[in-house]
């Protein structure tokens, strides 16, 4: 009772002190600040008739290519500073600045990168407006620098933003409201605003692989992923060499072409609705969007079809050529064109997806409709998961044609840790069928060590897996140096490799009218070291080499070599 006073006062501060903590506790916000430097440090000599990009009229600095195949020195009185090689992929003006550069917007192999060095800021705030109802932003903010030429970087198109000219450095990502909520996989909630499906519908693999993992937009040669428009090679003195390069890769494992915007390589904001319920063991979600803010899909297809045949226009809806199928949608931009003929013979062609899906387009948007089962959670993991899309300009209910829709479904067998196996199929009404395979055994026996091996193919037909339109394999080993537990120091070396299969890779005939391919196609090694957690803290630091290889990885010809350094703050 001698103190009652005192601690009446001390309650009535605390309850005051209570409701504080309350409101600051309605609003969360994290972010991370990514600092990265890529740089690509060598590419084989295309004045070297050894070379994969080695090709007449080439020229370089110091050497001339003559219509022969003979290598020779330039004339003294020749503009040093000036000249293109490696088959135009690289060129230099008269005052010896680059023309082309080496990024995700360019279909070139060079030296020259565009903007190796650059700084990436993401900021995300949550607030809690009243019971059940938050409100979710986020921004990105980047800071690239300029080139010589005054150009500046960005992914062709997928996402504008990334710090392009016509974009902005300062990004509204998303800006979107949320009714209800999910808590340990149940309830309901309604998503509505600038935003895409990615949080609401996971269309891949839930298991930890390092196949996903690129440090830059379209690297990561030793991963296994779907490529883009392709780069011609050579090879002096084999006859029919018809070879080309993945420009760039990215996807990993994943085979689902369902919601392009949620794509890593696109990761665009919609006007959007989505609704999803969880009842534990099963979820469901349904969602439409009015077509991306951020993206350019003229330019994004013009990329992806960089070298996609003579006379084809990846920016024209009706894809230009004197012997094309017919235009899908006349305000569609389609993702690409097949080299296999209708009918067998060299006379027409159809058109089908490129690699690479195109984002949605303002006005020009989809819908998208998913199921997920999750079973024998604590015995043995089984999550089967099936989706669906349609773009809604398209015939929604017309399967029998050519559209754009696409149906996957994702099979995971295990946990992230030990045993884990995925199975992915893709269907599409517009371009190839994917197929995709990963076997990973991941933290051995608590011991760190990652076993992984993965597979994808694209095929003409669901069942036609022998009718092969591209493909890669790829291992991974992970190695552990220090592991003192979650969150806190831990390194580990990862070795990768990769090998694309080619177009008709399992036929043995060879069509000159069809642009052939060899057998095998690209391949590449990856070297990375992260370190998480440096000190214990949320800084995290990845080194990481990767080189490009043509051919067969056992032929090792070596046609680029990347350094990089990735250092993340996140908070």
């Amino acid at each position: 009772m001698e103190f009652k006073k005192e601690l009446d006062m001390l309650k009535e501060g605390q309850m005051e002190l209570s409701k504080r903590v309350d409101v600051l506790e309605k609003v969360q916000v994290h972010g991370s600040l990514e600092v990265r430097y890529r740089d690509r440090v060598a590419v084989t000599d295309g004045t070297d008739n050894t070379s994969p990009l080695f090709g007449n009229g080439n020229t370089s600095a110091t050497k001339v290519v003559d219509n022969n195949g003979a290598t020779t020195d330039r004339p003294a009185s020749d503009n040093k500073a000036e000249y293109k090689n490696n088959n135009g992929q690289a060129e230099r003006d008269a005052n010896g600045l680059p023309k082309k550069f080496s990024s995700p917007s360019e279909a070139a192999v060079t030296i020259d990168d565009l903007a190796p060095f650059r700084v990436r800021g993401s900021l995300y705030v949550k607030g809690e407006v009243a019971d059940n109802l938050k409100v979710h932003t986020s921004f990105d903010m980047f800071e690239l620098g300029a080139t010589a030429n005054g150009g500046s970087v960005n992914n062709g198109g997928h996402d504008v933003n990334e710090g392009s000219a016509s974009g902005s450095q300062f990004v509204l990502r998303k800006a979107y409201a949320e009714w209800g909520g999910m808590d340990s996989g149940m309830g309901a909630r309604l998503n509505f605003g600038l935003m895409n499906f990615g949080k609401v519908m996971n269309t891949g693999s839930t298991i930890t692989n390092h196949f996903g993992n690129g440090n830059w937009t379209g690297r990561g040669y030793g991963m296994v992923g779907w490529g883009g428009s392709e780069v011609a090679l050579a090879r002096t003195g084999t006859t029919d060499y018809k070879n080309t390069l993945s420009r760039y890769w990215a996807g990993g494992l994943n085979a689902s072409m369902v919601d392009p915007d949620s794509a890593v390589y696109n990761q665009a904001t919609a006007p959007s609705i989505a609704f999803d319920a969880g009842w534990g063991w099963g979820k469901f979600v349904v969602g439409a969007n009015y077509g991306a803010v951020q993206t350019n899909r003229g330019a994004a297809a013009a990329g992806n079809l960089g070298t996609g045949g003579a006379g084809v226009l990846g920016s024209d809806a009706n894809f230009t050529t004197a012997n094309t199928d017919k235009a899908i949608f006349s305000g569609a931009v389609l993702q690409g064109l097949d080299y296999k003929t209708v009918d067998g013979s060299a006379n027409g062609r159809r058109l089908v997806a490129n690699n690479l899906a195109l984002p949605s387009q303002y006005g020009d948007g989809y819908g998208v409709l998913g199921l997920e089962f999750n079973f024998l959670k604590e015995v043995f993991p089984v999550r089967l998961g099936l989706h669906a899309m349609s773009y809604l300009n398209d015939n929604i209910l017309d399967f029998s044609n050519a559209s754009r829709k696409e149906v996957s479904g994702v099979l995971d067998l295990g946990w992230s840790k030990n045993f884990g196996l995925t199975v992915q199929v893709n269907k599409s009404f517009i371009g190839f069928d994917r197929h995709s395979v990963g076997l990973m055994f991941n933290d051995l026996g608590g011991s760190g060590f990652d076993i992984q091996l993965g597979a994808n193919l694209a095929t003409r037909g669901l069942f036609n897996v022998g009718d092969l339109a591209a493909g890669s394999v790829g291992a991974a080993i992970g190695i552990p140096f220090l592991n003192l537990g979650e969150g806190k120091d831990n390194i580990k070396l990862v070795l990768a490799a990769r090998q694309s299969l080619a177009d008709n890779a399992f036929t043995a005939t060879k069509n000159a009218n069809t642009m052939q391919n060899q057998m095998f196609k690209d391949s590449g090694i990856t070297v990375s070291l992260p370190y998480m957690n440096v000190g214990g803290s949320n800084v995290s630091v990845r080194a990481e080499y990767s080189m490009l290889l043509a051919d067969e990885l056992w032929s090792f010809r070596q046609v680029a070599h990347d350094l990089s350094l990735v250092t993340t703050y996140k908070f």
